[in-house]
């Protein structure tokens, strides 16, 4: 059941990616609620029962979003650019994180206890979908920018803080809705709510948004360490590949330091 739950969740994220629907489509998490009068949580694969079908498939309700370009990855400029205009340390922790060449799933499932301030290190509880039975098998992230457990550590102290004490509560996720008046609030941050940071502080940037990707950050970690030259095996472990095999894409690039790094390590094993 967890596996076909997995599958239902990725077309979603795909779904969402590629088409633009124009009929309120909401997720049980809006509209439905349990005994207790806590929301019940569920993501994008909730639309399934909660739309017709035949409402979503409706071709006069949707169009193709064009594939186009997309931008691969970002300088360090444009990165800067970024974090100057997030509103939030949040928002800013966040893109740091996937600048540490983590998964988007990976740093919103982050828990608070799973934070090391002193190793600089963070171990997701979900990435690729799979969750808390996989947990063993996550990697724990090194942070290799010192802004970034900076972001996290100024987070933690202000706006999450203010949040803990506003619901009295502790709060497992380490990101959380900071709009009090919001149903989420104190709720783990979503997939939907960072896409739709991202759009907005890309407009301010001066990006497109049709061309930002979610994982732009994770893209940009790797394309830096191609091009600083570190083998691929430790670029695979650091981003948690199984396989070598999506550098090729990379390689694939213009990149005239990728090109001649490869290089050099080929004539290093003549």
């Amino acid at each position: 059941m967890k596996r076909a739950i997995i599958a239902i969740q990725g077309f979603y994220r795909w779904f969402a990616g590629h088409v633009e629907v124009f009929v309120p489509v909401h997720t049980s998490a809006q509209r439905k609620f349990n005994a207790r009068n806590k929301v019940k949580h569920s993501f994008m694969y909730g639309q399934i029962y909660e739309v017709h079908v035949d409402e979503i498939l409706d071709i006069e309700n949707m169009r193709l979003k064009p594939s186009g370009y997309k931008k691969h990855w970002l300088t360090e400029a444009e990165k800067k650019a970024f974090l100057d205009s997030f509103h939030t340390e949040r928002d800013k922790a966040i893109f740091m994180l996937l600048c540490e060449g983590m998964r988007i799933d990976e740093a919103l499932s982050i828990k608070y206890s799973a934070y090391d301030s002193d190793d600089l290190t963070v171990k997701p509880s979900r990435s690729k979908g799979y969750t808390d039975e996989y947990e063993d098998k996550f990697r724990i992230i090194a942070f290799h920018d010192q802004r970034t457990s900076e972001y996290i550590d100024r987070y933690i102290q202000t706006e999450r803080a203010d949040v803990e004490t506003a619901l009295d509560d502790y709060l497992v996720p380490m990101f959380v809705n900071l709009k009090k008046h919001d149903v989420s609030y104190g709720k783990a941050v979503t997939y939907r709510n960072w896409w739709g940071v991202l759009k907005t502080a890309a407009k301010k940037v001066g990006i497109d948004p049709t061309e930002i990707a979610t994982h732009v950050g994770r893209r940009s970690f790797i394309q830096e360490k191609l091009e600083e030259g570190e083998d691929p095996e430790i670029i695979r472990q650091m981003v948690g590949w199984a396989s070598q095999k999506p550098l090729d894409a990379y390689r694939d690039t213009r990149s005239k330091k990728v090109i001649k790094n490869a290089a050099e390590r080929r004539r290093s094993r003549w």
